[in-house]
């Protein structure tokens, strides 16, 4: 596919990102990329092995641990899981715990 006209003489171009949320908002993210050319990233906890948002990605990484706190609140993890795959950008989930700005420092 083509990139969009916006990606054509980016200096970094969008190659792949992970998408911190699971459920549909994160399948829906990964079926615009899919669409768009760009590789896509999905993070998933013991509870949500197999689960669509996993299975829809390119990518997945795996989040240790038994509670929400360990896996999807834990932004060491998650930055950690982004920085596993070399991805070139990251997509914020919705939860409220994940707007905090170490975040946008990939």
């Amino acid at each position: 596919m083509l990139e969009p006209d916006w990606m054509v003489n980016a200096p970094r171009p969008i190659t792949k990102i992970l998408v911190a949320n699971r459920g549909e908002i994160a399948c829906r993210i990964f079926r615009s990329c899919a669409e768009l050319g760009i590789g896509s990233v999905a993070i998933y906890s013991e509870s949500d092995r197999g689960s669509l948002h996993q299975q829809t990605a390119d990518e997945s990484v795996y989040l240790p641990g038994d509670t929400l706190a360990e896996t999807y609140l834990n932004i060491e993890a998650i930055l950690s899981a982004a920085r596993e795959p070399e991805l070139v950008r990251f997509i914020q989930g919705t939860v409220f715990y994940l707007n905090e700005v170490r975040l946008q420092m990939l």
